[in-house]
């Protein structure tokens, strides 16, 4: 998104606090790390748990503070997931954005004390219009709108032709089986490969991915999740045949998801928030 605003001829900065990054993909646009790099506790032993809890802590306090410091060089800024940095930004034109588990009610990887701190901002700001990147999302917010994902179709773009009659599922968390993908491979009589990113092992770098999917005809997307992932409409991009979460099969990338109609819709809401 940022790297298209940019081409739009906006000023555009990345900031983050240290995290994990197996998909390699923070590194390939750049983006700005803040704060102390993570580090483990476990050689410390009963005191393992409390300092790692402290460290998270200080380093979210640090980010937010920073984030609040260097806002005031900026016109709007679009928080991401972190919303309790938008508590130091008080009178700051801002938009705030959620992702996936983070208020999708299942399937959800957060614990009960994540959702009630989370339940209890969403209460306190009931009048506030909060913005999501994929529509199942959209009934999970009172005001809500959807910005639709991004894809970098100059890295997605297909150089050489798919093998016919393959398929790609790429596994995740939220899927409990590979069943699925099973079932749809046989139904179109498809040679399937699998590739499960729940093991470390299988953690692909992000600027290889278009060389890895673009040798297959199909790609099987999620299917307990309601609504198409990144991954799939990367495929797209690259030409792929993309087996919907509803088994349909998807041929050609809807506009709204061109990098520069989704950059060009966030500068119009940018606007709309400055002048709030």
């Amino acid at each position: 998104m940022a790297q298209y605003q940019r081409k739009l001829g906006h000023t555009v900065v990345v900031i983050m606090p240290d995290g994990h990054d197996g998909y390699k993909q923070k590194a390939y646009y750049g983006i700005q790390f803040v704060g102390p790099r993570r580090r483990a506790f476990a050689h410390f032993g009963i005191l393992r748990k409390p300092l790692a809890f402290a460290f998270l802590v200080f380093t979210r306090l640090y980010f937010y503070f920073y984030v609040a410091w260097v806002a005031r060089l900026y016109d709007v800024v679009h928080i991401h997931s972190v919303y309790a940095v938008s508590l130091l930004l008080p009178f700051k034109p801002k938009i705030i954005e959620f992702h996936g588990d983070e208020i999708r009610n299942y399937p959800n990887l957060h614990g009960k004390l994540y959702r009630f701190v989370l339940r209890l901002f969403l209460w306190l700001h009931w009048k506030t219009t909060f913005y999501v990147p994929t529509p199942d999302l959209l009934s999970e917010l009172r005001h809500v709108v959807c910005i639709p994902i991004p894809v970098n179709i100059e890295l997605f773009s297909r150089v050489l032709p798919p093998v016919m009659g393959t398929a790609l599922y790429m596994h995740n968390w939220h899927e409990k089986n590979y069943d699925r993908a099973l079932l749809l491979a046989k139904k179109y009589n498809l040679r399937l490969k699998i590739v499960d990113r729940t093991f470390p092992s299988n953690n692909l770098n992000y600027v290889n991915m278009p060389r890895l999917m673009e040798r297959y005809e199909y790609l099987i997307d999620r299917g307990v999740i309601k609504s198409l992932s990144t991954t799939a409409y990367e495929a797209l991009a690259l030409g792929l045949k993309v087996i919907a979460y509803d088994d349909e099969v998807l041929t050609e990338l809807p506009s709204e998801h061109l990098p520069w109609n989704v950059a060009a819709q966030t500068i119009e809401i940018y606007h709309e928030v400055m002048k709030d």
